[in-house]
C-alpha cells in the first residue's frame, strides 16, 4: 500500500430529504419485526415520514422559486400548497394519500411542540387478563397514531406525493434516484513507502 502526501479539495450535494426517507424506510423495517418497544419505532417512522417531505418540498421550492429562502420558514402545509398551486396539483385531503400527510404534520407538530396533557377517561367495566388491563391507560391524539399502519401508510404515502410533484415539476418520475453526489479533485504531492 502507497502512502502519499496530497492537496485535495472535496465537494458534496447531499439531497437531505434522500438520506431522510432512507431512515424511513430503515425505521419501517425494524418497526415492522413484532418486538416489545415497536411503540418507539412506529414513532420514528413517522418523524421521518415528516421530516422526508419537508426536506423535499425545500430542495423543490429552491427549484421552482428563487425567492424561497425567503419564505422557507412558512408552515409545511403552506409550502406544500405553494408548490401544488405553481404546478398545478389541486391536492384532496379527504383522502390518501393527501389525507396522510395532513395527519403525519400534526403528529409532527404534535412532537416538535411537546405539551405535558392529563388525560381521563370514563369510568368502564372491562374484561380481560389482570396485566393487560392494569397496563391499559388513556392515550394523546398523537400516541393513538404510532401504529405499523400509519408508519406504513405515512412511508407510502409520502412518497405517492413526492412522485406527483416531482413529475409535474418536470423532474421525471423518481424523486429518490437522485440523493446527491460527491467529489474529490486530489493532486499527489509526495509518495512514501509504507515503511517509511
Amino acid at each position: 500500500m502507497t502512502i502519499v502526501k496530497a492537496e485535495i479539495k472535496r465537494e458534496r450535494q447531499v439531497n437531505t430529504f434522500s438520506q431522510l426517507s432512507n431512515a424511513n424506510w430503515h425505521m419501517l423495517e425494524i418497526a415492522r419485526k413484532p418486538q416489545s418497544g415497536c411503540f418507539y419505532d412506529y414513532m420514528s417512522c413517522l418523524l421521518f415520514a415528516a421530516f422526508t417531505f419537508e426536506a423535499y418540498l425545500n430542495h423543490v421550492g429552491e427549484k421552482l422559486f428563487p425567492f424561497w429562502k425567503d419564505i422557507e420558514s412558512i408552515s409545511t402545509g403552506s409550502k406544500l400548497n405553494i408548490i401544488c398551486c405553481q404546478l398545478g396539483i389541486k391536492p384532496d385531503f379527504s383522502r390518501r394519500p393527501y389525507q396522510t400527510e395532513k395527519k403525519v404534520f400534526e403528529f409532527r407538530n404534535a412532537i416538535a411542540h411537546g405539551k405535558s396533557e392529563f388525560i381521563s377517561e370514563e369510568k368502564q367495566i372491562v374484561k380481560d387478563e389482570i396485566e393487560k388491563i392494569r397496563r391499559k391507560h388513556p392515550l394523546t391524539k398523537w400516541e393513538k397514531l404510532c401504529t405499523l399502519k400509519n408508519a406504513e401508510e405515512s412511508y407510502e404515502d409520502i412518497r405517492v406525493i413526492m412522485k406527483e410533484i416531482h413529475h409535474a415539476a418536470g423532474f421525471g418520475d423518481n424523486p429518490l434516484a437522485d440523493s446527491g453526489y460527491g467529489r474529490s479533485k486530489m493532486k499527489i504531492i509526495e509518495e512514501f513507502d509504507k515503511e517509511s
